[in-house]
């Protein structure tokens, strides 16, 4: 697990609730679905649709890489999941509505079909990383070691990549049954993730 230095709990920019009590938890379970087909989500979410500048305006989307996990609480999870059915209303019948919808298997598959997700920041991005976010939120962890992988490897800046990476393994270590430890369906999920480290440390080394 990265190390990560002591936070002060961040604020989260457009956040306009009140805070309240903790996320309650849910053990995580089930497997990767396959990833989405390409196709018409690419055209809906092309950079120079209007549906994308609409989305570039619901900041809950920059929240899953602005801010560490116990900056959030019931408050930001309603929100989170508001900005996701707005996006769900702007893209209607894409492919990826499962995962904006709650399904964590969709979500999960969402995100490997981005990867390698080498820096933060893009629509398609924030709209696969707020859906994990908010099953991560909702007590899935598998979401939450999502959040951790990509964040690591996304963010440049080494410190700031390890207070959120750091601050989504202790919300693991926090809400898991089993303490210290992974279940079967999470090592799946980061053996799925760390597959893509593989090529890019290859081509690392030739360079």
């Amino acid at each position: 697990m990265p190390g990560h230095e002591p936070r002060q709990e961040a604020g989260l920019p457009g956040h306009h609730g009140a805070g309240g009590a903790s996320i309650g938890k849910t053990e995580a379970s089930g497997r990767i679905s396959k990833r989405p087909r390409d196709g018409h989500d690419d055209r809906i979410l092309d950079a120079s649709s209007p549906v994308v500048r609409a989305l570039l305006k619901i900041s809950p989307l920059r929240w899953w890489r602005s801010a560490p996990a116990d900056a959030f609480r019931a408050a930001e999870y309603l929100e989170v999941r508001s900005a996701l059915e707005d996006v769900a209303t702007l893209i209607e019948g894409a492919e990826v509505e499962p995962a904006l919808q709650g399904d964590a298997d969709a979500a999960i598959a969402l995100v490997l079909s981005l990867m390698p997700i080498t820096r933060v920041g893009g629509i398609k991005t924030d709209i696969a990383m707020t859906a994990v976010l908010s099953l991560a939120l909702g007590g899935e962890l598998r979401c939450a070691l999502v959040l951790a992988h990509v964040l690591d490897r996304a963010e440049p800046d080494p410190r700031r990549a390890d207070q959120l990476c750091g601050s989504w393994f202790e919300f693991h270590q926090n809400h898991s049954v089993s303490r210290g430890g992974f279940a079967p369906a999470e090592n799946a999920v980061l053996e799925a993730l760390r597959a893509f480290d593989a090529p890019r440390a290859r081509k690392e080394g030739r360079a």
